[in-house]
């Protein structure tokens, strides 16, 4: 997949206004990656990447995940989720 189409529904969804601006931009590149790897909005594993991989592989810094207020992305096991993925 090439694209995604994120609407200003969307941009004023509960959620992403809740987000942090960090929870926000890490988002985007989260969803970008899934898009570009059509992995489902799974990240099967990361939890466990080293920072330099986060880096490498999706453009974001590490995320918080204790800190995530927003629901845009999280961890289930090992795995992280990326909402919003078509």
């Amino acid at each position: 997949m090439d694209y995604t189409k994120i609407t200003s529904h969307l941009l004023h969804s509960e959620r992403v206004i809740d987000a942090t601006d960090f929870e926000f931009r890490t988002w985007i590149y989260l969803l970008h990656y899934c898009v570009e790897h059509e992995t489902g909005g799974v990240l099967r594993g990361a939890k466990q990447w080293p920072r330099e991989k986060w880096l490498a592989q999706t453009g974001a810094e590490y995320p918080r995940f204790n800190d995530v207020k927003g629901n845009l992305y999280g961890v289930e096991g090992n795995d992280v989720w990326v909402a919003f993925y078509p």
